[in-house]
């Protein structure tokens, strides 16, 4: 995935979006969820993986699943904690948490 400080000509390969799957659900990945463009629910996704904001959080502000990883490295200027989403896929069944790395 790219995000928006990817801009040299080696992340133009690299995709803006993509659907992932892992067991038998399916997953929305973008860097920005301002920029999503599609019903998740309707276009049959789980969750819309996203990030960005580096702010992490497990839902949006409209209750639906999304996974917000947070700050995971670097810390580019900001002062949030450092974390990490998890998604537990157990059949059609997810359970995300944000979990602080503590560094």
């Amino acid at each position: 995935m790219r995000g928006n400080v990817d801009t040299g000509s080696w992340a133009a390969v690299l995709p803006a979006t993509a659907a992932v799957e892992v067991g038998a659900l399916t997953f929305y990945v973008l860097h920005d969820i301002a920029e999503l463009v599609v019903d998740p629910a309707s276009a049959g996704f789980a969750a819309v993986v996203f990030g960005h904001s580096h702010k992490a959080a497990d839902r949006d502000a409209r209750g639906d699943a999304v996974s917000q990883s947070g700050e995971r490295g670097g810390r580019g200027g900001f002062s949030l904690p450092v974390s990490v989403a998890r998604v537990r896929v157990v059949g059609r069944e997810m359970e995300a948490e944000i979990v602080n790395l503590h560094i």
